[in-house]
C-alpha cells in the first residue's frame, strides 16, 4: 500500500533500512515518472536524500529528459497521457544511447494489456499499491554496479 504523503500524521519517512547483501550504489540520477504529482513527490521525498532525483509527468518528457540527463534509473508509470510509459521505455530501450538506462515499471492493472507489454521492455516491475520501501529497495538494486562475473 502506497504511505502517507510528507507531512501527514501517518508519514514519519524513517530511513530504509538496507539488505546488507545487496551492493550499494553511490548517488544515483533517478527519474519519476508518474502524471499525478502526490506520486511524484512522494517518491522523490523517498529517495531525494540518497539520490538525485528529477521528474516527469508524461512518457515524452520522460523521454527527452532520459536523452538530455540519462539517469541511472527511470521508475515509469504505465498509465499517463500524452504518451503511454510503454511506449516510452520502448522509446528508451531501442534507442542505443539509453539502453542501459534501467527502468522499473509501475502499474495499478498488472494483468492489462498495457502490463504484459510493457514485461518485455523494463528491467524490474511493482505493481501498485505498493510498499515506499520495496520500490526503494528495487531502485538501489537497479542502480548498484554489477557484481564482478556478471
Amino acid at each position: 500500500m502506497l504511505e502517507a504523503l510528507p507531512g501527514s500524521p501517518a508519514c514519519p519517512f524513517p530511513r530504509l533500512a538496507r539488505d546488507l547483501s545487496t551492493p550499494r550504489c553511490e548517488v544515483a540520477k533517478v527519474l519519476v515518472v508518474d502524471d499525478i504529482a502526490g506520486i511524484r513527490q512522494m517518491l522523490t521525498h523517498a529517495l531525494d536524500d540518497e539520490h538525485q532525483v528529477s521528474q516527469a509527468t508524461n512518457g515524452q518528457e520522460a523521454v527527452r529528459l532520459a536523452e538530455i540527463e540519462h539517469p541511472d534509473v527511470i521508475i515509469m508509470d504505465l498509465d499517463m497521457p500524452v504518451m503511454d510509459g510503454v511506449e516510452a521505455t520502448r522509446l528508451i530501450k531501442t534507442n542505443p544511447q539509453l539502453a542501459g538506462i534501467r527502468v522499473l515499471a509501475v502499474t495499478g492493472q498488472r494483468n492489462s494489456e498495457r502490463s504484459r507489454l510493457i514485461l518485455d521492455w523494463c528491467d524490474a516491475f511493482i505493481e501498485k499499491p505498493f510498499r515506499v520501501a520495496e520500490l526503494c529497495e528495487t531502485v538501489e538494486r537497479l542502480a548498484a554496479p554489477p557484481l564482478p562475473g556478471n
